[in-house]
């Protein structure tokens, strides 16, 4: 039996999912799906990260300020509004506290981002696997913690540590 966490962050075509039906799929076939939301109708995820207690919420988690620092969650879902995610302008948001990053609040640190499948040294704490999609997360680098993956770009954009915000 696995237990899934999941929280889901976007518009209102995140609310296209059945979560309900999901939880029944998840445990018809002997595992468990939780979920959390945090969900405002027509707003980017630019608008919802600055309107952090805006929106509709899944109890007991709540929004995801609350959801995002008091919880334990397998994956994140991010529903950009109406387009894929890349480009110079796009930024994902990491918080510097969930991380436990040292670095100041801004640009991702480019000593601590590398494209490949793997950390090559001790400071590369993220990993974008560009042909694949899957940016990865690694807190002791090129030591023994295995990578965990973060997130998955399904338009394979071009990413860089520019294009990773750390906030608090």
């Amino acid at each position: 039996m696995v237990t899934q966490r999941t929280y889901f962050v976007g518009n209102s075509v995140t609310d296209t999912i059945d979560h309900t039906g999901f939880v029944d799929l998840a445990a018809s076939q002997g595992h468990t799906q939780i979920w959390g939301r945090h969900m405002i109708p027509g707003a980017p995820l630019s608008w919802i990260w600055q309107h952090p207690e805006d929106g509709f919420q899944e109890p007991p988690y709540g929004h995801y300020p609350n959801a995002l620092s008091q919880y334990q969650w397998d994956s994140l879902s991010l529903q950009p509004f109406d387009r894929p995610v890349g480009g110079d302008s796009d930024q994902l948001l990491i918080s510097k506290n969930q991380f436990g990053l040292t670095q100041a609040i801004g640009a991702l640190e480019p000593n601590s981002f590398t494209v490949g499948n793997q950390a090559t040294n001790a400071t590369h704490r993220f990993i974008y696997d560009a042909s694949q999609g899957k940016l990865s997360f690694d807190p002791d680098g090129n030591g023994p913690t295995v990578p965990r993956q973060i997130a998955q770009l399904l338009n394979l954009p071009a990413l860089n540590n520019a294009n990773i915000t750390v906030i608090a």
